[in-house]
């Protein structure tokens, strides 16, 4: 597969991500900064679909992500 073909192709998978992300942040729906770093951790998917050990460093980020966003709803639910 030549480099323009993979460009093409990467661009395909990641534009309707980075849609879904913008329309995330323009409905204020989360901070922007957990919006940043889920999209860093989704570019790595993308980059890294190919090897096992980037993806077990990536699912470690993401399950960092998400604990640290539960433990953010816990503290922020009314009393």
């Amino acid at each position: 597969m030549s480099e323009n073909e993979q460009n093409d192709e990467r661009t395909e998978m990641v534009n309707p991500i980075a849609n879904a992300l913008s329309r995330v942040l323009d409905r204020k729906a989360a901070r922007p900064h957990d919006l940043y770093r889920l999209a860093v951790i989704v570019e790595g998917i993308v980059d890294s679909l190919d090897d096992p050990e980037a993806l077990q460093t990536i699912r470690g980020e993401l399950r960092a992500l998400v604990n640290e966003l539960s433990q953010a709803m816990i503290h922020d639910q009314p009393k």
